[in-house]
């Protein structure tokens, strides 16, 4: 039950007698109790939160296709979000040069834009600009107390981002926007995809492009998926 009962687990609502309006919708899976399950639910009843029985969930294997679909839309939705952080972060330092809060703030923005890409090259650009937001808030005199907390945690995160595309058994995200994973942690992935795929078929045969897609959308869920 673990397997295909975890948090971020896409799931289909079944079975449901007392409100039975949510049967067949799509859910992702927040929390798991002993005998319920919490889903934020999609669709019709977007953001509304249900606490079921784990045999009224039933695991959502998605095709290539559809993975590849959605895949393509956070391609273009963060490469958007990156030109306009960029735009903002040209015309900051045109406006007040490399001396005020905003051109920190916008370094930020640009950081965190390029850190979803989960790319190496847009990792050391993202490290880079961190550095250089958190030298002009020391310089300026900044002691915001959320910002003197979140850049060392912002510029440790990226260090250890960079390091874990160069580590021993990484196995390098195809295509980019996944995060790079381990050799064990996609067993254990694997795993996950078998059992939903014997639970909802009876079998786990099947390709190993789909092993694949489902591994990297499980690995982009637990690294996007915000509540």
């Amino acid at each position: 039950m673990k397997y295909y009962h975890s948090k971020t687990n896409m799931v289909r609502v079944l079975g449901l007698l007392n409100v039975p309006q949510y049967n067949g919708l799509e859910a992702v899976v927040t929390s798991v109790g002993v005998e319920r399950i919490t889903v934020y639910l999609l669709g019709v009843y977007k953001g509304k939160m249900l606490k079921i029985k784990p045999e009224n969930a039933q695991p959502l294997i998605r095709t290539p296709e559809e993975l590849q679909s959605k895949f393509e839309k956070i391609q273009e939705l963060t490469a958007k979000q990156i030109d306009s952080s960029t735009m903002s972060y040209r015309v900051q330092l045109k406006l007040t040069g490399d001396k005020h809060i905003n051109t920190v703030i916008t370094c930020y923005t640009l950081a965190t834009a390029y850190m979803k890409t989960f790319r190496k090259r847009d990792t050391s650009e993202a490290l880079d600009l961190l550095f250089k937001a958190n030298r002009i808030r020391l310089r300026i005199g900044d002691d915001h107390a959320e910002r003197t907390e979140v850049f060392p945690q912002l510029i440790k995160e990226a260090k250890t981002a960079l390091l874990e595309f160069d580590g021993p058994d990484v196995l390098s995200p195809i295509p980019s926007f996944w995060p790079p994973t381990s050799r064990e942690q996609d067993e254990e992935s694997m795993a996950a995809v078998y059992s939903a795929l014997k639970k909802r078929n009876g079998t786990a045969h099947v390709s190993s492009d789909m092993i694949l897609h489902c591994i990297r959308k499980i690995h982009w869920l637990n690294s996007n998926f915000q509540f």
